[in-house]
């Protein structure tokens, strides 16, 4: 459910948005469509931890495009519509009443232009200021090391 997402993330926020994807997860490996809005909140956390009302913005974007599925789920469908309807509302979720947290329409993409959940790419990491020269992976595989022109070095859990 789009709106529920949403206000998880708003309230919660996206690191423990995805979480609760991943757990769900282990419960129900073979559910597609979770796995499909797990990872489109994944690839779309750099954007959402800056500011969450760009969830509707960045699904629409390609993040749920299911262009990498033979087949479209009825529950990825409904979310994207769920979207649509945010986005066209000003940033009013169905049933409520009154000015959404948004002033004015929000931005809603024409085309989609995001690597699509289902994509080899799992996480998008955010932190230099420049363009990364090297990453490399700690022999237990848990940790990645990037050096960046902006002349610092992260480790980051993968």
């Amino acid at each position: 459910n789009f709106h529920w997402q949403l206000k998880k993330i708003e309230k919660l926020g996206v690191v423990q948005a995805i979480r609760d994807g991943e757990f769900y997860l282990k419960l129900r490996p073979n559910d597609r469509p979770i796995r499909l809005i797990t990872h489109a909140i994944q690839l779309s956390a750099p954007a959402l931890e800056k500011d969450w009302r760009e969830f509707a913005s960045q699904l629409l974007g390609g993040r749920l495009s299911m262009i990498y599925e033979g087949k479209p789920f009825p529950e990825i469908v409904s979310v994207r519509n769920d979207a649509e309807n945010y986005c066209l509302n000003r940033g009013v979720c169905a049933g409520e009443n009154g000015a959404g947290p948004t002033i004015g329409s929000l931005w809603m993409p024409v085309s989609p232009n995001l690597t699509g959940a289902g994509h080899p790419c799992q996480k998008i990491l955010s932190g230099h200021k420049d363009y990364v020269n090297v990453v490399r992976l700690t022999k237990d595989g848990n940790h990645a090391c990037s050096g960046s022109r902006d002349r610092t070095i992260k480790m980051w859990e993968v």
